[in-house]
């Protein structure tokens, strides 16, 4: 692992050599939810030398304005 910051609102991490990336994506957005207690959306990129960025968000919750 190269990199990981952790905030209220985001998590980001960097990892070099990503071996089984959709699993570690997964597991870090379970965690970050479980975490957090709310649920959460992913960005994330892996590189031609399977380095994987990825960054887990708390997501907003849309309001409908139609019934407010």
């Amino acid at each position: 692992m190269k990199e990981i910051v952790l905030n209220r609102r985001r998590l980001e991490m960097r990892l070099d050599n990503a071996a089984l990336h959709l699993l570690v994506i997964g597991m870090m957005q379970g965690i970050f939810d479980s975490y957090m207690g709310t649920d959460s959306a992913v960005e994330w990129e892996l590189s031609a030398d399977e380095s994987l960025e990825l960054a887990v968000s708390r997501r907003i919750a849309a309001i409908d304005l139609r019934t407010a």
